[in-house]
């Protein structure tokens, strides 16, 4: 982990790392993006804590769904 986490309001804490990781507050891993390869920053949550964005060194920007990871959006500069 690079950037610092990013908690949301459902108690999720979201990291960058290899990927995206979504951790609960008691560690387990809830799910892990794999894609974009290192994510070095602390993403970014919307304010209704339902989408992910994280910039990672592939020069992609990633929109996840916070609950589950999955992609809904990605922009690759």
């Amino acid at each position: 982990m690079d950037g610092g986490p990013t908690i949301g309001p459902r108690g999720l804490i979201y990291v960058g790392a290899n990927g995206v990781y979504a951790l609960t507050p008691e560690g387990r891993t809830r799910w892990h993006f794999a894609g974009g390869l290192h994510c070095p920053g602390a993403p970014a949550l919307t304010a209704d804590g339902e989408t992910v964005y994280a910039g990672c060194l592939d020069d992609a920007l990633y929109a996840l769904d916070a609950g589950s990871g999955e992609k809904r959006l990605s922009l690759i500069h």
